[in-house]
């Protein structure tokens, strides 16, 4: 029997995670991906925080 596409994907994705060459990505809470999860907040979050950094680094030069 063939895995199906999706079987397929969370193994391949499993061994991506557990090599290490993405610690960040793997840190990330299994729930990330779920149904739940609010993609938009997290992304939008992600902008923010770079803005901020940025914003940062601008009013100490």
């Amino acid at each position: 029997m063939v895995a199906s596409r999706p079987a397929r994907t969370r193994r391949r994705a499993a061994r991506v995670m557990a090599s290490g060459r993405y610690p960040l990505l793997a840190g990330l809470d299994e729930n990330t991906w779920g149904p739940d999860f609010d993609h938009f907040e997290y992304g939008l979050q992600r902008i923010l925080d770079g803005l901020e950094v940025t914003v940062r680094r601008r009013a100490t030069e």
